[in-house]
Parts: structure tokens; sequence; C-alpha cells
């Protein structure tokens, strides 16, 4: 099997401020827009080869998730 294209990788971030400082300026990515769905916050990203990320904030829920360092 041989990976073609991602269409689209879905993160949920701890921190928005330090996850859009990191893919924006660190990676490079262009941000497109952030989505209001109510009880949390998409913001997106654009991926190579027409992809995107979307980073998930539910503002301030996700400070519980065990975070990998």
């Amino acid at each position: 099997m041989k990976l073609v294209k991602i269409d689209h990788i879905a993160v949920n971030v701890t921190d928005m401020a330090r996850s859009l400082d990191f893919y924006g300026r660190v990676l490079g990515l262009e941000r497109l827009e952030t989505v209001d769905c109510g009880d949390f916050d998409i913001t997106y990203f654009a991926l190579p080869n027409g992809g995107r990320l979307e980073l998930f904030d539910y503002r301030g829920q996700n400070r519980d998730v065990p975070r990998h360092e």
C-alpha cells in the first residue's frame, strides 16, 4: 500500500496559543480559518497537496488530557 495523499488530520490541543505558534511559525503552515462550533473551536491549516490540519480546542476542557512531551 502506498500513501498518496492525506485529506485531513484532526488534533485535540490543550494550549491553542502554543499550537498556533508551533504549526504556523515553527512549521510554516498557512493558517486558513477558525470556526466556532459552539462547545469548541476548530482552526484549520493548509497541508501540502491540498490537505488540511484541524486543531480542536474545547476551550480549556482538554487540560486534563495526558500530555506527551
